[in-house]
């Protein structure tokens, strides 16, 4: 006869976790932090009252590119623009379509990294605000380890979310790439078709003894511009790949004896 199992008494739900911010364990500010905080609030020239210390916080600005207004703390929209705008200045776009693009891959990057940092941040919360596990001893180490576990499991619908929102970011950023590289692949051909055919004309212009028209070609080819310094550079350094290749096909060969 197959036991029947009786159910046991039912394990106690995990709290959710609410950090308890006036209540931070083992961290605390020493008295010289607090100190050179204090000097430095005396130097400080901004807003008196509270109200303008909370108008000033978030300062909204025009974005120069989108044309939106955005409202960050200040630090924060350092921290973006100087982020950005290395990444967008290797991607090189140029017009208006490339440049949203390369904003775009620009701030995906900026928001996977703040993802990582929110994690982070969540971790910490917990070391920061939860009583250590008796377990560890004096041991912060493991300490931590069994905070950050504990945040894990306690939070896995906002870790869930979290990771939803990165996968988000990354087939964004993945789909603004390829748009960006298609688009620069078409301008690059047309700008390199247009610069031989500059090449062709000068030369052309000069066996005619004519005034070559920089100007009236940029409008012909569609808005690509070149110097005459640098069509001459090119067809110099043409003429001598021409020469080399003559002179290193016209070099007797000498094959090694068996």
């Amino acid at each position: 006869m197959t036991p029947v199992s009786t159910p046991g008494p039912a394990a106690p739900s995990t709290p959710p976790f609410t950090p308890p911010f006036n209540n931070m364990s083992r961290h605390f500010i020493s008295p010289q932090r607090i100190e050179a905080n204090r000097r430095n609030a005396q130097k400080s020239t901004g807003p008196r009252t509270e109200e303008g210390k909370k108008n000033s916080r978030l300062n909204g600005s025009r974005h120069y590119l989108t044309g939106q207004v955005r409202i960050l703390p200040d630090e924060e929209r350092k921290a973006v623009e100087g982020f950005c705008n290395p990444l967008i200045d290797r991607l090189a776009p140029v017009g208006g379509e490339e440049a949203q693009l390369a904003r775009a891959i620009a701030e995906a990057h900026w928001r996977l990294a703040r993802a990582r940092a929110i994690e982070d941040n969540l971790f910490a919360i917990h070391i920061g605000t939860r009583k250590d596990s008796d377990i560890a001893g004096d041991n912060f180490q493991i300490a931590d380890a069994f905070h950050i576990a504990s945040a894990f499991a306690e939070q896995t619908t906002v870790f869930d979310r979290l990771t939803l929102y990165e996968q988000r970011i990354h087939r964004g950023r993945d789909r603004d790439e390829k748009k960006l590289q298609a688009l620069q692949q078409v301008r690059l051909a047309a700008e390199a078709k247009a610069f031989e055919e500059a090449k062709l004309l000068l030369l052309f212009a000069r066996q005619q003894k004519e005034e070559f028209d920089l100007e009236g070609e940029a409008k012909a080819n569609g808005g690509f511009g070149f110097s005459i310094d640098r069509i001459h550079a090119s067809i110099s350094r043409d003429y001598r790949l021409k020469m080399a290749r003559q002179a290193s096909s016209d070099r007797p060969q000498f094959s090694k004896a068996a």
